[in-house]
């Protein structure tokens, strides 16, 4: 079956070609202009805490040595890049906190000097996350591709996320890659295609597997068949290398616990920090304390959220922006959302571009795109806990993704969407 297809743009403005040649020529330079400026951070020396954090692991993987060991694990993290990283190792949040399947796909960069790993990794992040974008908008109609892609690249390009993505080195080409290819394959309907994709980017977050469950309840079971096959094999991967299967294990008993509970402190984006930070001491606001009795309410609205969509969808074909919906909804609600998260909601941006059929469309979307590209001036937590107003100011990045999930949602809303 062909891509799943939804009406052009019909705004005056696409039937214009003189105005539409310019707003693609804006495009351009802003997406240059910034991917530009985030190679250059790639190939700064700055040191990455998150990545050398799972480059640790990686090498005690490779050497067969447990990979949650926090003492051993921040030495070996001082000797590659210095005293800045001497922090490291302190809480859940900043220690190893991937399953063993992150530490294997971060392997490959340990075979090369530390330095040239750091800005291959980087470089590969750029790459990857462009290839993404390009992957989502060949699910889009013909005419509508090359718009969606520019637009999503220049809002990756221009983003303080993807600087923070830079700056923390994290793996999101690698969950984006996957989510892309989940979200091509949902409009080839090529079901075992989309679970392998999410699949590979569960194998480094969560919040995908609730993407798998989602799409079985929709009925294609092939999706955890998919999901199996990309995630076993690297499960096994992992044990084999590691020679310690009992890691997973402690992965899945004694860390994902700690994440769940979520951490107060103001880098965490999610609208259950938000709310919790009303309320917290300040040394909650400036430390790791948890989340509270607050982060009790995230599960729930997120399978209220996702049984909701089911329910206004499950008559109707996989609408790609479905997936994206619920990635969205996990940024929103979920008890972990760092600052260079927004990345992953560019995917949801390339949707939506050939949606934009009516003016209030195009402003909201507009609206997401510059709240995603606006500069923020990040407060110090002690700054936060000892600022009230800081600590109620509406977050940015929070606003973006809300902003995009609203339009998302109406978008997929009963008499408004044309894709099925």
């Amino acid at each position: 079956m062909g891509a799943v297809t939804s009406t052009p743009p019909a705004l005056a403005l696409a039937e214009r070609r003189p105005v539409v040649l310019a707003f693609r020529a804006v495009l351009v330079v802003l997406a240059v202009a910034g991917l530009a400026n985030l190679l250059g951070s790639a190939l700064n020396d700055s040191e990455p805490s998150d990545l050398a954090i799972n480059l640790v692991a990686a090498e005690r993987l490779a050497d067969r040595q447990p990979l949650y060991e926090m003492e051993e694990s921040r030495q070996r993290a001082v000797e590659l890049g210095g005293e800045g990283l001497a922090h490291l190792y302190q809480d859940p949040t900043s220690s190893f906190a991937g399953p063993p399947t992150t530490a294997l796909l971060h392997l490959p960069y340990t075979l090369l000097d530390h330095d040239l790993g750091v800005a291959a990794f980087r470089v590969s992040t750029i790459a990857g996350i462009v290839a993404a974008l390009a992957l989502v908008a060949r699910a889009l109609p013909a005419g509508c591709r090359l718009d969606g892609f520019l637009v999503g690249v220049a809002a990756f390009a221009v983003s303080p996320a993807s600087d923070e993505t830079m700056a923390q080195g994290q793996g999101h080409h690698l969950v984006m890659l996957g989510l892309a290819l989940a979200l091509w394959a949902t409009a080839r309907r090529r079901w075992g295609l989309v679970g392998a994709g999410l699949g590979l980017a569960a194998a480094l977050k969560l919040t995908p597997a609730l993407l798998i469950v989602y799409l079985v309840a929709r009925g294609h079971r092939r999706v955890a068949v998919g999901a199996l096959g990309a995630v076993v094999p690297l499960v096994v991967a992992a044990a084999a290398i590691g020679g310690r299967p009992g890691d997973l294990l402690t992965w899945a008993r004694d860390v994902a616990p700690e994440l769940s509970r979520g951490v107060v402190r103001a880098g965490n984006q999610s609208l259950p920090a938000a709310l919790a930070r009303l309320t917290a001491a300040p040394a909650d606001v400036a430390g790791a304390a948890s989340l509270g009795a607050v982060r009790l309410i995230a599960l729930p609205l997120l399978l209220a959220g996702a049984v909701a969509l089911w329910r206004a969808r499950r008559h109707r074909p996989v609408d790609p922006l479905e997936l994206a919906v619920l990635v969205l909804l996990g940024l929103v609600l979920g008890p972990l959302t760092w600052v260079h998260y927004a990345t992953w909601a560019t995917l949801a941006v390339v949707l939506l571009v050939p949606r934009v059929t009516t003016e209030a469309r195009l402003v909201g979307l507009l609206i997401a795109v510059a709240l995603l590209a606006l500069p923020v001036d990040r407060p110090r937590p002690q700054a936060v806990a000892e600022d009230w107003l800081l600590r109620v100011t509406p977050n940015v990045g929070l606003a973006a993704v809300a902003v995009l999930l609203a339009l998302a949602v109406l978008t997929l809303a009963p008499g408004r969407d044309r894709a099925g």
